[in-house]
C-alpha cells in the first residue's frame, strides 16, 4: 500500500524587527531532550493514537480513564533542515502532522519558527535534521519562545536513524540529503517523495544519475540553489553553468534554444525574487502507521 501525503501551503505573517541570529543568551539554554531512534518511534506511534486526522487530541470517550499523558497532547513534526534537503525525504507518521520549513538558509528560521501558527498551537513539538547539529541550536531557540512547550529533537539525526532502524519499523520516507559528492544517503528504504519542478513527476535525483561526479547537478540560473528537474524534463531546460543548447552549440535556432530554469518555477525568476516558497503541511491520513513502508 502506498502512504498518500497532502502538502498544505500555509500563509506565514512576518513580524518586523525580529531578529534572523539566535541571541548569545540562547547559548545558555539547555538544548532539547535528545530521543534515540526506537524512542522517537515509540514516541511518535504514542502521538499518533492519541491525535485525530489533524494532529489535534482526539477526544476521549466521557468516563474512559485517562491514557498516557504523551498521548493527550497534540503534536508535530518540525524538520528544519533547507527545503532542498527535505524535497527529497521527510518524516511521516498518521494524525502527526510534519511541517517542512520550507527555508532556504538558516538565518531563515528564527522568523518563521517565532510566527507559525501550526506551531504556536502545538504542545509537543519532535524536530529532526540530517545529523543533529541544526536542531541543537534551533531547540534552544524553540524552548525561549515557548517555553510552555515539550521539545525533542532526534538523536544524531536522520542519519543515526536510518542506520539504528530495520526498514519494518521506519517513520522516514524518501531519501536523506548529505553534504558530499553522493548528495543522498544509500540507506533508504525505496519511497520517492521528490517531485520534478517543472512537470511535478516522481523524482529524486539532483544529478541525473550522474552523482557522485560534480558539476553535473541541476542548480538555480540566478542562486545556484538545487532544483529537482527529471531526465525527460531537463534538457529542455538550462541550469546554471549549462549551454543555450542541449548539444552545447550556441546555434541561433529557436527551437533548440533552452529555456532558463529558476527556482521559483514557474516563475521566471529566484525565489529570493520574492517567489519563496511557503511552508508545507505534509499530513498522512488514518492509515496503519507501517503500510507502505515495509
Amino acid at each position: 500500500a502506498t502512504q498518500n501525503t497532502t502538502p498544505v501551503p500555509i500563509p506565514m505573517p512576518i513580524p518586523t524587527g525580529l531578529s534572523p541570529t539566535l541571541p548569545q543568551d540562547l547559548l545558555q539554554t539547555d538544548p532539547a531532550p535528545h530521543l534515540s531512534a526506537q524512542e522517537w518511534n515509540d514516541r511518535l506511534m504514542q502521538s499518533s493514537k492519541g491525535c485525530d486526522s489533524e494532529g489535534r487530541a482526539a477526544p476521549r470517550d466521557e468516563g474512559a480513564p485517562a491514557g498516557n499523558i504523551e498521548a493527550d497532547k497534540s503534536a508535530i513534526i518540525l524538520d528544519v533542515r533547507n527545503c532542498y534537503e527535505s524535497r527529497v525525504g521527510h518524516f511521516a507518521v498518521p494524525n502527526v502532522p510534519t511541517l517542512l520549513t520550507n527555508t532556504r538558509k538558516y538565518s531563515d528560521l528564527p522568523t518563521m519558527l517565532a510566527t507559525h501558527p501550526e506551531i504556536q498551537e502545538r504542545k509537543q513539538v519532535f524536530m529532526y535534521c540530517t545529523g543533529g547539529v541544526r536542531c541543537e541550536r534551533v531547540s534552544m531557540l524553540m524552548q525561549t519562545l515557548y517555553p510552555d512547550k515539550q521539545f525533542f529533537q532526534l538523536k544524531g539525526g536522520i542519519q543515526t536513524y536510518l542506520k539504528d532502524t530495520e526498514a519494518s519499523a521506519n517513520l522516514y520516507l524518501g531519501k536523506n540529503f548529505v553534504f558530499d559528492p553522493r548528495r543522498t544517503d544509500p540507506v533508504h528504504f525505496g519511497t520517492t517523495v521528490g517531485r520534478c519542478i517543472v512537470c511535478d513527476g516522481p523524482h529524486d535525483d539532483y544529478d541525473n544519475g550522474h552523482a557522485p561526479s560534480e558539476r553535473k547537478e541541476a542548480r538555480c540560473r540566478t542562486c545556484r540553489m538545487l532544483i529537482l528537474v527529471c531526465n525527460a524534463c531537463r534538457p529542455s531546460y538550462r541550469c546554471f553553468g549549462e549551454d543555450t543548447t542541449a548539444d552545447g552549440r550556441s546555434g541561433a535556432d529557436a527551437q533548440e534554444q533552452r529555456t532558463p530554469l529558476f527556482c521559483g518555477f514557474p516563475e521566471t525568476r529566484c525565489i529570493h525574487e520574492g517567489v519563496a516558497p511557503a511552508p508545507e503541511l505534509i499530513r498522512i491520513e488514518n492509515c496503519n502507521i507501517r503500510s507502505g513502508l515495509e
